[in-house]
């Protein structure tokens, strides 16, 4: 799933929303901190994800996605059932300059529609991918209204390369290739 925040926004701006909680009368955005970010954007030279692929669900293969690193443009193109991933807004691919995956908790088929829970509040292991390159990382989230920290093996904070960050959540577990 993605949006637009741009239309989140107006959607608030329909039904009257600001952000103010009024069941709180306090502001959600009062103790925001933002993700760090880089202040270079250069490819690595030791390429170490060229290519990720991982299953959602192995018996739906039309689910599979990769993503390819586009070595002149530095970023990701996104694929999905073996087919470029169009942006129905823009019809161009999917790209992206930084990848996270998140390993999480998984509850299967929780209702009649067979829909899935995710664990994201709590800690686990993920993947940063960008600049070609991927990086082993951990994730915590305190509680629903925190933001998702995450950090490097050594314990900082990781700074994303400017641009869009696109974040997969996957089952713990899940077999992810890197090539």
């Amino acid at each position: 799933m993605y949006c637009s925040t741009k239309e989140l926004w107006n959607i608030a701006v329909d039904r009257g929303l600001t952000n103010i909680t009024t069941a709180k009368n306090n502001s959600w955005d009062k103790s925001y901190r933002a993700w760090l970010f880089k202040q270079t954007d250069k490819a690595s030279s030791s390429l170490t994800a060229n290519n990720v692929s991982f299953d959602f669900w192995s018996s739906y293969k039309g689910y599979s996605v990769s993503w390819k690193y586009d070595n002149a443009n530095n970023n990701y193109l996104r694929f999905n059932g073996g087919k470029e991933h169009i942006d129905f807004n823009t019809a161009k691919t999917i790209t992206t300059k930084n990848i996270i995956i998140q390993f999480v908790k998984e509850t299967r088929s929780v209702d009649e529609h067979l829909h899935n829970l995710y664990d994201v509040i709590g800690s686990g292991n993920g993947v940063l991918i960008q600049n070609g390159e991927k990086t082993e990382i951990t994730w915590s989230k305190a509680n629903r209204l925190s933001r998702t920290i995450f950090k490097d093996k050594s314990g900082k904070e990781i700074n994303f390369v400017a641009g869009n960050i696109w974040v997969e959540l996957l089952p713990i577990g899940t077999t992810v290739s890197y090539n």
